[in-house]
C-alpha cells in the first residue's frame, strides 16, 4: 500500500498465491521474500516460499528446488539477515530434500 494507505497500482500480484501467504520480507534490493501455505504462485510451482520483484511479479531467478515438504506445510517466518540471507521458520521437516526441522537458512 501507499504511505496514506491506498492501493498501490504499481504492485500487481497477477492470480498471485494459490493459498495463504503467512510472512512477507523486504531485502535491501527491494524484492520480496513471501512464505505460507501456497504450493503456485502466478502458475509457477513454488513450495511455501518464493521472492518476487517490487512490482509483484515472481523471481524465477530465485531457485528453492523443491522447498519445503508438502506433508508438513508452510512457512511462518522469514528474515533477511544482514548478510543477505534468508531465514525461515514454519511447521516444516524438509527443505530441498535437507532434513531442516522448522527452520531453515
Amino acid at each position: 500500500m501507499n504511505t496514506n494507505g491506498s492501493l498501490d497500482l504499481t504492485f500487481n500480484p497477477s492470480n498471485g498465491a494459490d493459498a495463504a501467504v503467512s510472512t512477507v520480507s523486504l531485502q535491501s534490493d527491494g524484492k520480496i521474500i513471501i512464505g505460507g501455505y501456497f504450493t503456485w504462485y502466478n502458475e509457477t510451482r513454488c513450495r511455501h516460499i518464493a521472492r518476487l520483484h517490487p512490482d509483484g511479479g515472481l523471481d524465477t531467478g530465485f531457485n528453492t528446488g523443491t522447498g519445503t515438504d508438502l506433508v508438513s506445510g508452510g512457512v511462518f517466518s522469514t528474515i533477511v539477515q544482514p548478510d543477505g540471507k534468508i531465514l525461515i521458520g514454519g511447521e516444516f521437516s524438509f527443505y530441498n530434500n535437507t532434513s531442516r526441522n522448522r527452520i531453515a537458512a
